[in-house]
């Protein structure tokens, strides 16, 4: 995070040219962190105010989506943009021809300690465009398979190693489904979070990537 403020000095994703350096250097933050992780993050920004009485972030949060996305084209435009932002790497691809980031010179990177290989490649890639950094990732959203060791095991599907075994392959893993079931004690084996279309468009997206698409 202090990495991350620290860049911010920089510019980080803005595109307005550096101002003249005044006693106390304010900081125009925008993000669209409204659940638990907006609760850390002005934790993390009041701790970095405090310790640095010569800049202020001043951070204000939007409306996530649509919203979001339509300020700070409209902020953009009128060279009102903030001087960085949360910004979703799959509006990367509009976002950089359109101008609405600069991209982040190396020297800025280096100076707030900020390094490729400390990061998922394919995030930090999705962050880049004509060779150039534009972003730095902030999380990854990851597929987790939660299984019940116990079921497992009455159904064989548990190795030695306390992990699931048998479930490689598409045959594979409808058999070991099937096996569940004759157990009689789940009447559905595989369950999906679904109360949302995010999760549903995540799980799409990585088993067609998993195809080569």
């Amino acid at each position: 995070m202090k990495k991350l403020l620290k860049l911010a000095l920089a510019g980080a994703l803005a595109i307005l040219p550096s101002a003249v350096a005044n006693a106390q250097t304010d900081i125009t933050w925008w993000d669209f962190l409204s659940g638990g992780d907006g609760v850390r993050m002005k934790a993390l920004i009041k701790e970095f105010n405090d310790t640095h009485p010569d800049i202020r972030i001043n951070a204000t949060t939007l409306e996530w989506g649509v919203p979001f996305y339509s300020k700070v084209q409209t902020a953009a435009a009128v060279g009102q943009q903030p001087d960085i932002m949360t910004y979703h790497l799959s509006r990367f691809p509009l976002a950089i021809p359109s101008g609405v980031l600069r991209p982040l010179a190396p020297e800025e990177l280096e100076a707030a300690g900020i390094k490729k290989e400390n990061y998922v490649e394919a995030s930090w890639n999705s962050a880049s465009g004509d060779g150039k950094t534009y972003g730095v990732p902030f999380d990854v959203h990851s597929v987790v398979l939660y299984y019940n060791k116990n079921i497992l095991k009455e159904a064989g599907l548990l190795g030695d190693d306390g992990l699931p075994k048998g479930l490689d392959g598409l045959d594979n893993f409808n058999a070991a489904l099937e096996k569940i079931k004759t157990t009689g004690k789940v009447q559905y084996p595989l369950s999906l979070h679904t109360d949302e279309g995010g999760s549903m468009w995540r799980v799409f997206y990585t088993l067609l990537s998993q195809q080569g698409a």
